[in-house]
């Protein structure tokens, strides 16, 4: 096969009559036409060739709408999803927790793989923002049960006025010194 990596697309078939080759075709003439879109998007998409006014690829509808830095910025949204998730995942201890976590990346992986087959658009919208609401509302929260566990550790009897200084378990700032660099060592 001589075509580019996204004619792929045009191979996979699930139920017969697939509609591949649009979406390989469409990313095909995105790419083909950087220069008119890259700046600020385009609303010219559509003289680009066969059916191409069918933003059916939500990372070329963002192209198109947007060019090229809002492209970017969608590809460094969802990386950044997909790291907090992980991030939150590994700070959880609870069984609970970590299938919360899975289960939003579930999620998260499945609006990913359907970018490929179509863009958003009207009341599909609000459950793309609603699994972006989601993940650092999930990621707070097993941060605070981690500081809350932190202080559920320290000793009744060992305050810190007989210390002189504070505790580093009731420290807020240590745990979230603690749980930072624990991120940027994975990032």
């Amino acid at each position: 096969m001589n075509a580019p990596i996204w004619f792929i697309l045009a191979r996979v078939d699930f139920v017969g009559g697939s509609t591949g080759w649009d979406r390989a075709n469409l990313i095909d003439q995105c790419v083909r036409h950087f220069s008119s879109w890259w700046l600020v998007g385009t609303a010219d998409n559509d003289t680009w060739g066969f059916y191409t006014w069918d933003l059916c690829n939500q990372f070329v509808a963002e192209a198109v709408q947007g060019g090229l830095a809002t492209l970017i910025l969608f590809f460094v949204l969802i990386t950044r999803c997909f790291q907090r998730l992980g991030i939150a995942r590994k700070a959880s201890v609870s069984k609970d927790q970590q299938w919360l976590l899975w289960a939003i990346g579930c999620i998260l992986c499945a609006h990913l793989a359907g970018f490929f087959g179509i863009s958003y658009f009207d009341q599909i919208k609000d459950w793309w923002y609603l699994t972006l609401a989601m993940i650092p509302a999930a990621a707070v929260g097993v941060q605070v049960s981690a500081a809350k566990r932190l202080q559920s550790a320290t000793p009744a009897n060992a305050s810190s006025a007989d210390c002189g200084e504070k505790s580093a378990s009731t420290d807020p700032a240590v745990w979230h010194a603690a749980y930072s660099s624990a991120e940027h060592r994975i990032l």
